[in-house]
């Protein structure tokens, strides 16, 4: 069958001289794996539509009982060009594409995922919010989707309310002082305020929270950790190292 959809760009691999294969999330299938003959001739368009982090709108052959499948044309929808140029934004993109390319299985749909991976990219792309802002947005929105939602307002043992969460990387869950002393990770009050407010705020509202962005290393660290306990996948993404040692 024909499948013209759009799709998001999440990794490319040299094929032979002159082609591409490319994983792609998209919006009517999730996650595809197509094969861009003639990708890599210096003339060929798809060189620099096939980029990661690109929205793009393709039309190929699909039958799912098959690995890789056809590509027959694609085009831009964004580029994402204007984060080219900007060291943070770059390696957030990347660590983006790649959780999501690592934690969803082929053939998945999610048409909630791929508007929550649109507007991240489009959002990284032409505003100001803080990079680390938007990636610790888009890990929480992510693991909600996935059916993981931390509870950030009460210990995981004895349930009083979290004055600061001390987080264990054995079960991957909050914890008060008192019911655990060792912690991993500790979330102070204003990280889990912090927290709940991003769980509330739409990512067009997200400007806002520019002046708290050093509290968001700490809740994006404890976030990844988070989803590495419980979702499968998360432990395969090498960029987030990288987006460590830059953000």
């Amino acid at each position: 069958m024909f499948l013209n959809t759009d799709a998001v760009v999440l990794k490319i691999i040299p094929f032979s001289e002159t082609s591409l294969i490319c994983r792609l999330f998209t919006k009517d299938k999730g996650k595809i794996t197509i094969m861009a003959k003639g990708a890599r001739r210096n003339k060929s368009p798809l060189s620099s539509i096939l980029e990661p982090g690109n929205l793009i709108q393709i039309n190929c052959i699909i039958k799912e009982n098959r690995d890789i499948q056809l590509l027959k044309e694609a085009c831009f929808i964004f580029n994402t060009i204007n984060i080219r140029d900007n060291i943070k934004k770059i390696i957030t993109l990347l660590a983006v594409i790649e959780v999501l390319d690592k934690t969803t299985q082929p053939f998945n749909d999610s048409p909630i995922l791929f508007r929550l991976i649109n507007k991240v990219i489009n959002k990284l792309s032409i505003t100001n919010t803080k990079p680390i802002i938007l990636y610790s947005f888009y890990l929480l929105q992510l693991t909600i989707q996935y059916g993981f939602k931390p509870d950030i307002r009460y210990c995981s043992k004895c349930r009083k309310k979290l004055k600061k969460g001390n987080y264990s990387k054995t079960n991957g869950e909050l914890y008060c002082s008192l019911c655990s002393s060792n912690a991993f990770i500790v979330l102070d009050s204003d990280e889990l305020k912090l927290i709940q407010l991003l769980m509330i705020t739409h990512i067009n509202e997200l400007d806002k929270l520019n002046s708290y962005h050093k509290n968001f290393f700490q809740i994006s660290v404890f976030l990844e950790e988070f989803m590495m306990n419980h979702i499968d996948g998360m432990n395969n993404v090498r960029s987030i190292n990288f987006l460590h040692n830059i953000l």
